[in-house]
């Protein structure tokens, strides 16, 4: 047996929908909480309301809406037993961490949805699904297709992928310093990364940054930037009031947020009730370590460019630790091996780079994590 739960709010259609379509209505768990759910062939699809606030301030009010709404999701999946459970939130409103460590491996696919029909497949799956004009095995896909991890976790798994990238090379590098630089040591490695080394960098900046050559289905940077809408829409939504936030058209133009409230009979500060908010991203060593630059001209071995130069104003001494890598892996993929014992021969400024990435993204992972316990910006 499955169960799939879907919180919403009074406020919009699914609710009022499963209402005039008949769906059974009880009060369950310690809370008595209301819910309106559904029978497929064995399986429950099953709404209730997120929890309404008590206080008006701000920052109170945000966090009680979650803690309650955390709570009730887990009374509800303990009170029916022994099923798989899929789950889909009203964004931000959950602590997926608080779900997962009460129910571990009996959640099998956890995310979030926005409430805009024809915008959001969750949403409009489960609207369908409410009127008869869907099935259960499409939500729960939707489900699984936009099935939210943790940043930390997508982080790790990132480095991971990271490691699998660069980490053959470090070995290799240190491996044949190690033997004297024995030459048929020294062979096998020029064969095995000759005219490859731009394509295992593109394949690190699509990991880092996304790009069109290498499609990944997530990266560090997409990670940063949902963090940063997150936590704009929490701190806006406990400013605003969640009737409010609800009416408000918001548009992205590049670091700018601007935020426009209609008025609906309820004043707020200004006469025209809008709000810029400007994101500022701090430099952080993991963009020094490795720049979101072109490394397609190292795929073509004619193309003799040791650098491929960043924008005009970049300092030239902010990305050295990277030059020096560089100018190792640019005669690795040229097979240079005469060269490369030249350069190796005092210290491997490859193996002090691989080093110092990787300890940025273990600082990134403690900001995210202090960010996470605070539900607060951190960069």
């Amino acid at each position: 047996m499955e169960l799939i739960i879907v919180i919403t709010t009074e406020s919009y259609s699914l609710w009022q929908n499963a209402q005039k379509q008949k769906w059974s209505e009880e009060s369950i768990g310690q809370d008595g909480i209301l819910v309106r759910w559904r029978d497929f062939d064995g399986n429950k699809v099953l709404l209730f309301c997120q929890a309404k606030p008590i206080s008006s301030r701000g920052s109170e009010w945000m966090r009680e809406v979650r803690q309650t709404t955390t709570q009730w999701v887990i009374q509800v999946a303990q009170h029916f037993q022994q099923t798989d459970v899929y789950i889909a939130a009203h964004a931000g409103f959950v602590d997926w961490r608080d779900v997962q460590q009460t129910l571990g491996d009996r959640i099998k696919a956890y995310a979030e949805f926005s409430h805009e029909p024809n915008k959001d497949t969750i949403y409009d799956e489960t609207d369908k699904l409410i009127l008869n004009r869907s099935s259960y095995s499409a939500l729960k896909e939707e489900i699984k297709k936009k099935r939210y991890l943790l940043p930390l976790r997508r982080l790790a798994i990132l480095k991971h992928r990271l490691a699998h990238l660069f980490l053959p090379i470090d070995l290799d590098l240190e491996g044949w310093k190690e033997s004297g630089f024995n030459p048929n040591y020294g062979r096998e490695i020029a064969e095995a990364y000759r005219e490859r080394i731009g394509q295992i960098l593109e394949q690190a900046r699509s990991l880092l940054y996304g790009t069109p050559i290498f499609s990944v289905q997530d990266e560090v940077n997409q990670i940063v930037q949902e963090l940063n809408r997150r936590t704009i829409h929490e701190k806006l939504k406990a400013e605003l009031g969640g009737l409010l936030f609800d009416q408000a058209q918001v548009t992205v133009e590049g670091a700018q947020w601007r935020i426009t409230t209609q008025k609906i009979g309820l004043i707020i500060r200004q006469e025209d009730s809008i709000l810029n908010i400007y994101v500022v991203f701090e430099k952080t060593d993991v963009g020094k370590l490795f720049p979101d630059w072109n490394y397609t001209a190292l795929m073509e071995p004619s193309e003799l460019r040791l650098l491929i130069l960043p924008r005009p104003e970049a300092s030239s001494s902010e990305f050295d630790s990277f030059r020096s890598a560089l100018e190792i892996l640019w005669y690795l993929n040229l097979g240079d091996m005469a060269e490369l014992k030249n350069k190796l021969r005092r210290d491997n400024p490859f193996h002090k780079w691989f080093a110092e990435l990787n300890n940025a993204l273990d600082e990134l992972s403690k900001r995210i994590a202090g960010s996470e316990r605070d539900s607060d910006l951190f960069i």
